[in-house]
């Protein structure tokens, strides 16, 4: 993901305005149809069954997919349409990177009811990645009065310069609940934002609810 001022730009000239949306927002759609026959149609019940699908997405980074360093998909491209891109290099797979998961991994944990706009969130900022900080997104959920990282690119990603497809060496111990006792290296947040909320959290400005002032214990 490219750093938060190229973000801003690339938002601001590439995503339709809703009136009174951020244009973030726009990317997380619980009640689209696709979110909803996905949840369906994979039998998926619960978050830790929601989770589990969504670490089988695999990550394949916008260069290669689409043709620019960042493009950002709806949930309902993400789920429908990138399994048949000419460009998709593992054809017949959900494929995108870090912010068609978080949208989508969002949009399916509200769209089913698990949570709801209040408790489930998308956060975009920065992570360190092999002692290298770079621009991310991720999905947080709130219970017990604490808000938890729920990251889903955790999962398989296409490595360019192999072909392949790879897993991170313990793929098989993350669950939905590991990054509660894990520590999930954040080095700074921009925005949290659904369909619904908004905040800035340099200037503090949105409409969310008071427990979104939080900030992860993860970080």
């Amino acid at each position: 993901m490219v750093d938060k001022e190229e973000l801003r730009i690339f938002l601001q000239t590439n995503t339709p305005k809703t009136t009174g949306v951020s244009h973030v927002q726009e990317y997380v759609t619980p009640y689209a149809d696709a979110v909803q026959d996905y949840l369906e149609d994979e039998s998926l019940d619960g978050a830790e069954e929601i989770y589990e699908a969504a670490v089988s997405w695999i990550w394949v980074s916008d260069t290669i997919l689409n043709g620019q360093p960042d493009a950002w998909l709806t949930p309902t491209e993400f789920l429908k349409d990138t399994p048949h891109f000419d460009s998709n290099p593992i054809p017949g797979k959900i494929v995108s990177d870090c912010s068609e998961q978080a949208n989508t991994l969002a949009s399916l944990l509200i769209g089913s009811g698990e949570y709801n706009e209040s408790t489930a969130r998308v956060a975009i900022g920065e992570r360190k990645f092999s002692g290298i900080n770079g621009g991310h997104a991720w999905v947080e959920v709130y219970e017990d009065g604490k808000w938890y990282p729920v990251d889903a690119v955790v999962g398989p990603r296409y490595d360019a310069d192999t072909s392949e497809v790879v897993y991170c060496d313990n793929y098989e111990d993350i669950d939905f609940y590991y990054f509660r006792e894990e520590d999930y290296s954040v080095t700074e947040v921009w925005y949290y934002y659904n369909n619904e909320y908004f905040i800035d959290v340099a200037s503090k400005t949105g409409n969310a609810p008071d427990n979104w002032n939080s900030i992860s214990s993860s970080y």
